[in-house]
């Protein structure tokens, strides 16, 4: 069992890797983009009106103003990602990503990941995290292209929309 709690923000940006479900609670706030990706345990989400059983790697992804619920097990352990709108201000093409993609724009729960895929999506969580707690002077850069490597995984291997 991963015990290990990393937590690294600032007011844009906040990452976490290998954290207990019950430690993001406050953490979480609607004024920002967050992608959750469950490591272990399961549970459920409710997204608005539409409730989602969750397992070992699914992701969730929410975008500001969006309200959710949710109950996972008490060992259930989750990687963490909250960017605020306003980390993309000197990345109009970035922001624009975020704000039309679907993965955003619906209530999804991506699911039933390929093992080898939740593992690379996990590794990008990590490294997004490593850069936010790195000293390079491009670290921004670096965490916005993790970003939309995030992104692109989690389209390649489909997703289960709620939306109908």
């Amino acid at each position: 069992m991963i015990q290990k709690i990393t937590m690294q923000g600032n007011t844009e940006i906040t990452v976490s890797c290998h954290t207990r479900a019950n430690l993001i609670g406050e953490h979480v706030t609607e004024d920002a983009y967050q992608i959750f990706q469950v490591v272990s345990g399961s549970g459920f989400v409710l997204l608005e009106k539409h409730l989602s059983f969750l397992a070992a790697g699914d992701l969730i992804f929410l975008k500001p103003g969006c309200r959710a619920v949710w109950s996972l097990s008490g060992r259930s352990i989750l990687h963490y990602c909250k960017v605020k709108p306003l980390y993309f201000e000197q990345s109009p093409y970035i922001i624009k990503l975020f704000k039309q993609d679907s993965i955003f724009n619906f209530r999804v729960i991506i699911s039933n990941l390929p093992r080898g895929q939740a593992a690379t999506i996990g590794v990008l969580f990590q490294l997004i995290r490593d850069e936010v707690e790195g000293p390079h002077d491009d670290k921004k850069d670096a965490i916005l292209i993790h970003l939309q490597m995030l992104l692109l995984l989690a389209h390649r291997v489909g997703h289960t929309s709620l939306e109908n």
